[in-house]
């Protein structure tokens, strides 16, 4: 009910005090997509891919009974001729790789890609198996469009439904929750605190504006006010949020790396004031938590992406966190005085990945024995009175039929 009056009053009086909008976008649905980036920090994009037994000589991974092979040893090579073949000691060595051992991963490799060009991937002889020759090489461009792009793993929140309302005005500080499917753990916490000034502090979520809906999650400050603004999500537990302990648990717990395909998050946010921050904390099962630290909020016309790596690249996150094993996610924004930041959408993300697998096949053996057939019927008879019998020293010598003719 308090959703529904806090729509019809944003109906009713249209722009608010203090609440000028920075940014608004047409309603519906966003479809997350691979997106380019107009101020992208740098980071790798990847080739990965599986080095498997190809039994049935194809080339594609994986059919029936097709597994991935372990401890083969992969190089990427830089092709600065642009030529799509391997020149020992003209194509440097970007990087080697050994594809995987594990069964649940077995025969997977990657490899960091440090800049857009033209690269082979090239794997060394394996005992057993033997390659194609067009699988010895394989030439992947990555072009600089592709390695700025990023592509959405997990949604956490897009800010298209379930509005709130949530301001400091009378009470402060002031919590409230939403639930909805397009959520992740099903429902989100936001807690508004007021820290210094007089005026308003609050944050809306979808708020209607001149009839439209803003699809943003937005936090208000007047002009002589600061305040913290929390969103958290830790699970449907029906509660409002416990801003220090973030009382509820995603149940079951949360892969956050969704089995390490995701590097890292990204939020899409602007503020029109510069000095406004965000910090991202995760906590996991046992206790771990690791923050971010405040990270400023880009002054911009639009909501930019910011990202926040899980291990090395911008912004990364630091602390004893489990990140297979979350239990909440705390997004925390402090402004400035009159500052007023739209925020997107928040989710996991993994850069560009360009795929190459490598088929090999099992060797095979032809040989059998050089005799002397006796009775010319092509069989070696080794019975009887008078048996037929090896001949030793004979050089044998096996040719590839390149055109096929059979001589």
């Amino acid at each position: 009910m308090a959703g529904l009056l806090n729509r019809l009053y944003a109906m009713l009086s249209g722009s608010r005090t203090d609440r000028s909008s920075v940014a608004k976008k047409t309603s519906g649905r966003r479809r997350l997509k691979i997106e380019m980036l107009e101020t992208r920090l740098t980071m790798d994009a990847t080739i990965s891919g599986i080095v498997f037994n190809d039994l049935n000589g194809d080339s594609i991974q994986l059919g029936a009974g097709e597994v991935g092979i372990g401890g083969v040893t992969l190089q990427l090579f830089n092709d600065v001729n642009n030529n799509q073949i391997y020149e020992a000691g003209t194509d440097p060595l970007v990087g080697s790789a050994t594809s995987s051992a594990v069964p649940a991963t077995l025969g997977r490799y990657s490899f960091n890609v440090p800049a857009a060009g033209r690269y082979l991937v090239r794997q060394t002889p394996t005992p057993g198996f033997a390659q194609l020759s067009t699988q010895r090489t394989q030439p992947i461009e990555i072009t600089a469009l592709e390695f700025a792009s990023t592509t959405f793993v997990t949604t956490v929140d897009t800010f298209n439904d379930q509005p709130q309302l949530v301001e400091t005005n009378i009470v402060n500080p002031n919590t409230g929750s939403a639930t909805g499917v397009n959520i992740l753990g099903g429902q989100r916490d936001l807690f508004a605190q007021r820290t210094a000034g007089t005026g308003n502090f609050d944050i809306s979520v979808d708020e209607v504006v001149n009839l439209v809906d803003s699809n943003l999650l937005q936090v208000r400050s007047s002009t002589n006010t600061t305040g913290v603004a929390r969103i958290i999500y830790d699970g449907n537990d029906g509660s409002d949020i416990d801003p220090a302990t973030a009382d509820g648990l995603f149940s079951p717990v949360v892969d956050i790396t969704s089995g390490g395909t995701a590097v890292g998050m990204r939020l899409d946010m602007v503020v029109d004031l510069d000095g406004a921050s965000a910090e991202i904390i995760l906590r996991s099962a046992g206790g771990g938590l690791s923050t971010t630290g405040q990270v400023a909020v880009p002054q911009v016309g639009t909501p930019r992406p910011v990202f926040f790596s899980f291990a090395t690249g911008p912004n990364p996150f630091t602390g004893n966190v489990n990140l297979s094993a979350i239990t909440s996610i705390e997004i925390v924004f402090r402004t400035n005085p009159g500052g007023n930041v739209d925020f997107d959408q928040v989710g996991t993300f993994r850069n560009f990945n360009e795929t190459i697998n490598l088929a090999n096949v099992p060797e095979m053996t032809i040989g059998d024995q050089v005799f002397a057939d006796r009775n010319n019927n092509g069989v070696f008879d080794n019975t009887g009175g008078s048996p037929e019998i090896g001949i030793a020293g004979i050089t044998v010598q096996l040719f590839s039929d390149t055109n096929g003719n059979e001589p």
